[in-house]
Protein backbone atom coordinates (compact mmCIF):
# COMPACT_ATOMS: atom_id res chain seq x y z
CA UNK A 1 0.00 0.00 0.00
CA UNK A 2 1.44 3.37 -1.04
CA UNK A 3 1.44 5.95 1.72
CA UNK A 4 -0.09 9.09 0.22
CA UNK A 5 1.37 12.40 1.36
CA UNK A 6 0.23 15.97 0.85
CA UNK A 7 3.21 17.35 -1.13
CA UNK A 8 3.10 20.57 0.90
CA UNK A 9 2.51 18.98 4.32
CA UNK A 10 6.07 19.41 5.62
CA UNK A 11 6.25 22.94 4.23
CA UNK A 12 3.02 23.96 5.99
CA UNK A 13 4.22 22.35 9.21
CA UNK A 14 7.44 24.38 8.99
CA UNK A 15 5.33 27.52 8.56
CA UNK A 16 3.16 26.61 11.56
CA UNK A 17 6.30 26.21 13.67
CA UNK A 18 7.66 29.57 12.51
CA UNK A 19 10.63 28.04 10.66
CA UNK A 20 9.69 29.62 7.33
CA UNK A 21 7.36 32.51 6.56
CA UNK A 22 3.84 32.41 5.17
CA UNK A 23 5.09 34.52 2.25
CA UNK A 24 7.58 31.82 1.21
CA UNK A 25 4.89 29.13 1.37
CA UNK A 26 2.57 31.24 -0.80
CA UNK A 27 5.33 31.85 -3.36
CA UNK A 28 6.07 28.12 -3.55
CA UNK A 29 2.36 27.28 -3.87
CA UNK A 30 2.11 29.73 -6.77
CA UNK A 31 5.06 28.11 -8.56
CA UNK A 32 3.93 24.49 -8.05
CA UNK A 33 2.39 24.67 -11.53
CA UNK A 34 5.90 24.40 -13.01
CA UNK A 35 6.49 21.23 -11.01
CA UNK A 36 3.26 19.63 -12.26
CA UNK A 37 4.02 20.67 -15.84
CA UNK A 38 7.42 18.98 -15.53
CA UNK A 39 5.88 15.81 -14.11
CA UNK A 40 3.35 15.63 -16.96
CA UNK A 41 6.15 15.99 -19.50
CA UNK A 42 8.21 13.26 -17.80
CA UNK A 43 5.28 10.84 -17.64
CA UNK A 44 4.28 11.43 -21.27
CA UNK A 45 7.85 10.97 -22.47
CA UNK A 46 8.76 7.91 -20.38
CA UNK A 47 5.36 6.17 -20.39
CA UNK A 48 5.86 5.62 -16.67
CA UNK A 49 4.09 7.16 -13.65
CA UNK A 50 5.94 9.70 -11.54
CA UNK A 51 6.16 8.59 -7.89
CA UNK A 52 4.70 10.37 -4.89
CA UNK A 53 6.75 13.37 -3.81
CA UNK A 54 6.89 16.11 -1.20
CA UNK A 55 8.49 19.53 -0.78
CA UNK A 56 11.23 19.51 1.87
CA UNK A 57 11.61 22.80 3.81
CA UNK A 58 15.10 21.86 5.06
CA UNK A 59 17.62 22.34 2.24
CA UNK A 60 20.08 19.39 2.22
CA UNK A 61 23.71 20.54 2.06
CA UNK A 62 26.44 17.96 1.51
CA UNK A 63 29.63 19.16 3.17
CA UNK A 64 32.82 17.20 2.60
CA UNK A 65 34.83 16.21 5.66
CA UNK A 66 38.03 15.86 3.62
CA UNK A 67 37.73 18.74 1.13
CA UNK A 68 37.82 22.07 2.97
CA UNK A 69 35.22 24.55 1.75
CA UNK A 70 33.47 22.05 -0.52
CA UNK A 71 29.69 22.12 -0.31
CA UNK A 72 26.97 20.72 -2.56
CA UNK A 73 23.26 21.48 -2.61
CA UNK A 74 20.77 18.64 -3.08
CA UNK A 75 17.73 19.93 -4.94
CA UNK A 76 16.00 16.54 -5.20
CA UNK A 77 16.65 12.96 -4.09
CA UNK A 78 14.95 9.57 -3.75
CA UNK A 79 13.87 8.77 -0.19
CA UNK A 80 12.67 5.33 1.01
CA UNK A 81 9.85 5.46 3.57
CA UNK A 82 8.59 2.40 5.42
CA UNK A 83 4.91 2.40 6.37
CA UNK A 84 3.25 -0.60 7.99
CA UNK A 85 6.25 -2.79 6.95
CA UNK A 86 5.79 -1.75 3.30
CA UNK A 87 8.54 0.02 1.40
CA UNK A 88 7.61 3.18 -0.50
CA UNK A 89 9.95 5.32 -2.60
CA UNK A 90 9.36 9.06 -2.73
CA UNK A 91 11.09 11.92 -4.46
CA UNK A 92 12.04 14.66 -2.02
CA UNK A 93 12.14 18.09 -3.68
CA UNK A 94 13.84 20.97 -1.90
CA UNK A 95 11.83 24.14 -1.36
CA UNK A 96 14.49 26.42 -2.97
CA UNK A 97 14.24 24.50 -6.27
CA UNK A 98 10.56 25.44 -6.58
CA UNK A 99 11.07 28.90 -5.10
CA UNK A 100 14.03 29.98 -7.24
CA UNK A 101 14.33 27.53 -10.16
CA UNK A 102 13.26 28.33 -13.70
CA UNK A 103 10.58 26.22 -15.36
CA UNK A 104 13.22 24.38 -17.42
CA UNK A 105 15.51 23.79 -14.45
CA UNK A 106 12.69 22.35 -12.35
CA UNK A 107 11.80 19.99 -15.19
CA UNK A 108 15.44 18.95 -15.71
CA UNK A 109 16.02 18.21 -12.02
CA UNK A 110 12.80 16.18 -11.80
CA UNK A 111 13.68 14.21 -14.95
CA UNK A 112 17.20 13.52 -13.65
CA UNK A 113 15.90 12.34 -10.28
CA UNK A 114 13.20 10.24 -11.94
CA UNK A 115 15.95 8.34 -13.75
CA UNK A 116 17.50 7.58 -10.34
CA UNK A 117 14.12 6.41 -9.10
CA UNK A 118 13.61 4.03 -12.04
CA UNK A 119 17.16 2.70 -11.71
CA UNK A 120 16.63 2.08 -7.99
CA UNK A 121 13.30 0.36 -8.63
CA UNK A 122 14.99 -1.94 -11.13
CA UNK A 123 17.79 -2.78 -8.67
CA UNK A 124 15.31 -3.41 -5.89
CA UNK A 125 13.15 -5.61 -8.09
CA UNK A 126 16.23 -7.78 -8.66
CA UNK A 127 17.09 -7.76 -4.93
CA UNK A 128 20.36 -6.17 -5.97
CA UNK A 129 20.72 -3.54 -3.26
CA UNK A 130 20.62 -3.31 0.53
CA UNK A 131 22.49 -0.03 0.90
CA UNK A 132 24.47 2.18 -1.39
CA UNK A 133 28.20 2.48 -0.88
CA UNK A 134 29.30 5.57 1.03
CA UNK A 135 31.45 8.31 -0.51
CA UNK A 136 34.12 10.35 1.22
CA UNK A 137 34.35 13.27 -1.21
CA UNK A 138 31.96 15.31 -3.31
CA UNK A 139 33.81 14.20 -6.45
CA UNK A 140 33.14 10.56 -5.56
CA UNK A 141 29.49 11.39 -4.88
CA UNK A 142 29.18 13.05 -8.28
CA UNK A 143 30.86 10.11 -10.00
CA UNK A 144 28.57 7.60 -8.32
CA UNK A 145 25.51 9.78 -8.98
CA UNK A 146 26.16 9.40 -12.70
CA UNK A 147 26.44 5.60 -12.30
CA UNK A 148 23.07 5.23 -10.55
CA UNK A 149 20.74 6.39 -13.26
CA UNK A 150 19.46 5.63 -16.73
CA UNK A 151 20.77 7.82 -19.52
CA UNK A 152 18.00 10.24 -20.53
CA UNK A 153 17.99 9.12 -24.16
CA UNK A 154 17.14 5.58 -22.97
CA UNK A 155 14.26 6.70 -20.78
CA UNK A 156 12.68 9.63 -22.62
CA UNK A 157 11.24 9.85 -26.13
CA UNK A 158 11.04 13.65 -25.99
CA UNK A 159 14.30 14.85 -27.57
CA UNK A 160 13.85 18.32 -26.14
CA UNK A 161 13.66 16.85 -22.65
CA UNK A 162 16.77 14.76 -23.28
CA UNK A 163 18.69 17.86 -24.40
CA UNK A 164 17.45 19.81 -21.40
CA UNK A 165 18.65 17.17 -18.92
CA UNK A 166 22.01 16.80 -20.64
CA UNK A 167 22.57 20.56 -20.71
CA UNK A 168 21.81 20.95 -17.00
CA UNK A 169 23.82 17.87 -15.98
CA UNK A 170 26.97 18.01 -18.11
CA UNK A 171 29.35 17.56 -15.17
CA UNK A 172 26.97 17.32 -12.29
CA UNK A 173 24.15 19.81 -11.92
CA UNK A 174 24.96 23.33 -13.14
CA UNK A 175 22.64 26.32 -12.85
CA UNK A 176 24.54 29.41 -11.71
CA UNK A 177 21.41 31.57 -11.33
CA UNK A 178 19.67 29.01 -9.13
CA UNK A 179 22.80 28.44 -7.05
CA UNK A 180 23.24 32.19 -6.53
CA UNK A 181 19.60 32.69 -5.55
CA UNK A 182 19.73 29.69 -3.22
CA UNK A 183 22.84 30.98 -1.47
CA UNK A 184 21.65 34.58 -1.12
CA UNK A 185 17.93 33.96 -0.73
CA UNK A 186 18.01 30.87 1.49
CA UNK A 187 21.35 29.98 3.07
CA UNK A 188 22.50 33.55 3.87
CA UNK A 189 19.06 34.34 5.30
CA UNK A 190 19.44 31.44 7.75
CA UNK A 191 16.46 29.58 6.40
CA UNK A 192 16.40 25.86 7.37
CA UNK A 193 19.17 23.59 6.09
CA UNK A 194 20.19 20.01 6.80
CA UNK A 195 23.93 19.39 6.80
CA UNK A 196 25.07 16.00 5.52
CA UNK A 197 28.42 14.41 4.77
CA UNK A 198 28.95 12.39 1.57
CA UNK A 199 29.31 9.32 3.79
CA UNK A 200 25.86 9.73 5.36
CA UNK A 201 24.00 10.74 2.20
CA UNK A 202 23.21 7.16 1.22
CA UNK A 203 20.09 5.03 0.91
CA UNK A 204 19.69 2.17 3.40
CA UNK A 205 16.88 -0.33 3.00
CA UNK A 206 16.28 -3.16 5.52
CA UNK A 207 15.97 -6.56 3.83
CA UNK A 208 12.71 -7.24 5.70
CA UNK A 209 11.01 -4.30 3.98
CA UNK A 210 12.70 -5.07 0.68
CA UNK A 211 10.82 -8.35 0.58
CA UNK A 212 7.55 -6.40 0.81
CA UNK A 213 8.29 -4.19 -2.19
CA UNK A 214 5.39 -4.16 -4.64
CA UNK A 215 5.76 -2.92 -8.23
CA UNK A 216 2.82 -2.69 -10.61
CA UNK A 217 3.06 -5.40 -13.30
CA UNK A 218 2.74 -2.91 -16.19
CA UNK A 219 5.40 -0.71 -14.67
CA UNK A 220 7.72 -3.67 -14.10
CA UNK A 221 7.27 -4.70 -17.73
CA UNK A 222 8.12 -1.20 -18.98
CA UNK A 223 11.20 -1.00 -16.73
CA UNK A 224 12.40 -4.40 -17.94
CA UNK A 225 11.98 -3.22 -21.53
CA UNK A 226 14.17 -0.19 -20.82
CA UNK A 227 16.95 -2.25 -19.26
CA UNK A 228 16.85 -4.95 -21.92
CA UNK A 229 17.62 -2.23 -24.45
CA UNK A 230 20.73 -1.07 -22.56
Amino acid sequence: MLLKLDPLLKLKEAERRGIISKNIVKRIEKRMKYLYEGINRIENSSKLPFPSFYIEPYLPLVISTTEIGKMGVIYARVIPIVFDTNLNLYIEISAPLILFGSKNTICAVLAHEFSHYIFLLWKLSKFNILSEESSSTLFESLYKDEERLIKPERLYKDRGLVRLVKNRFKNGFVDIKLEDKTFKGWIEKNLPVQRLSPETNIIRIPIKTLLNLKIDSKMRKRIDEIFRAL
